[in-house]
């Protein structure tokens, strides 16, 4: 491995190993506080044409309505407390200036202007993550596990998704997740995954506890 690479690699393991100070049960809370949020959707927010956005299907007809969740945007690192925008502090912030909610264009890159998370931009944030992780950085994060202990991930590179492990739904066919997704409401929220759609779509369970 050539020094520079080496360096990359080893910066990338110290900035993953600041998750490993949070607890379980914090994980869960920030979960959880990003999939409860509750904001006011205003006209300043629905820039989607000039941002070229897509905008989530649960907020069409909802200006000036209360919303839960912050929204799916493809690219997104807007959370509670962090955002991948130094003049962000936070999605509350990016709002009020005047950002665009949300983006399920998944074509290209992150588009500027617009304000939410993706898969991996959730997880980021309920780590505790001070940046952005890709998917395919998780796929090296932590290590394998062959059983799930709440707010492990299961992440599929092949899939390009990424999920919270939160509990079990249904025994041996069913488990609860929390993640951000397009499927169903585009948002960040508590969902559920059976297991055949894991196994199937080749998803590794890891463990950054």
């Amino acid at each position: 491995m050539k020094k520079e690479a080496k360096e990359k690699e080893n910066l990338i393991q110290l900035q993953n190993s600041k998750a490993l100070s949070l607890s379980r049960n914090s994980v869960l809370q920030r979960a959880q506080a990003m999939a409860d949020y509750q904001w006011v959707l205003k006209s300043k927010n629905e820039n989607y044409s000039s941002a070229n956005a897509k905008r989530p299907t649960y907020l069409v007809g909802k200006t000036g309505v209360t919303c839960t969740g912050i929204p799916y945007c493809w690219g997104g690192f807007f959370g509670m407390d962090r955002s991948s925008v130094s003049a962000c502090k936070n999605y509350a912030d990016a709002l009020s200036q005047g950002y665009t909610a949300g983006d399920i264009n998944t074509t290209g890159y992150y588009k500027g202007s617009t304000a939410g998370l993706d898969c991996s931009g959730f997880v980021s944030a309920a780590y505790g993550y001070t940046s952005k992780k890709g998917t395919s950085n998780f796929a090296t994060i932590g290590k394998k596990v062959t059983s799930p202990s709440s707010m492990d991930f299961y992440v599929s590179t092949s899939d390009g998704h990424i999920v919270l492990y939160a509990g079990v739904k249904t025994a041996g066919e069913r488990y609860y997740t929390y993640e951000a997704t397009t499927a169903g409401s585009e948002k960040a929220k508590k969902y559920s995954r059976s297991l055949e759609y894991l196994k199937t779509n080749n998803y590794e369970l890891r463990s950054p506890f």
